[in-house]
Order: structure tokens, then C-alpha cells, then sequence
């Protein structure tokens, strides 16, 4: 060679190319795993954060239903009474409807 650059410079410039070049490969790699876990661990916390709001959700309206429901049973109680019941005997039926509803 024309007095240049010396061969074992060249060969030591070479070798740290390669290696800086393997390195952003594994980089590389390491970076787009690191974030596909973050993808996925969002992705996790989304799900679970809908199914608890739907799991809330379902909880409410059974008991807002439960609510209803007891409403509408005492109320039916109040006619039941009104047109069957002897007055001497409310206070036993009603007695009997709260142990009930005390449980």
C-alpha cells in the first residue's frame, strides 16, 4: 500500500465497527421486546380495569334489582293486608315480614 493508513488500524477499526454494529442489532431487538412487554402489560391493565368496572357495574344493578324488588314485595305485602288480613293480625304478619327481611 501507498503509505496510508496502517493495516492493523484498519483491522482495529473494522472490529469496532462490527462490534458497534452488533450492538445496536441487540439493541434493537432488546428495545422492541421491551416494548411489546410494555404493550402487553397496558393491554393487561385495560382489560382488568373494563372487567372490574363491569363487575362494579353488574354489582349496582343486581342490588339496585334487589331493591326494586323488595319495594315492590313490600308493597304487595301492604295490599295483601289491606284486603285480606282482620286487624288484630297485622302486627304478627308484619312481625314475620321484618325477622325475614332481617336475615
Amino acid at each position: 500500500g501507498g503509505g496510508g493508513v496502517p493495516r492493523t488500524e484498519v483491522a482495529k477499526l473494522k472490529a469496532v465497527g462490527e462490534k458497534a454494529i452488533r450492538y445496536l442489532v441487540c439493541w434493537e431487538s432488546y428495545e422492541k421486546k421491551r416494548a411489546e412487554k410494555e404493550r402487553e402489560r397496558r393491554e393487561k391493565e385495560r382489560k382488568a380495569k373494563e372487567e372490574r368496572e363491569e363487575r362494579e357495574r353488574k354489582a349496582e344493578e343486581e342490588r339496585r334489582e334487589r331493591e326494586r324488588g323488595l319495594v315492590s314485595r313490600m308493597m304487595g305485602w301492604k295490599a295483601a293486608k289491606k284486603a285480606h288480613l282482620p286487624k288484630e293480625s297485622k302486627p304478627v304478619v308484619w312481625n314475620e315480614v321484618w325477622t325475614r327481611l332481617d336475615c
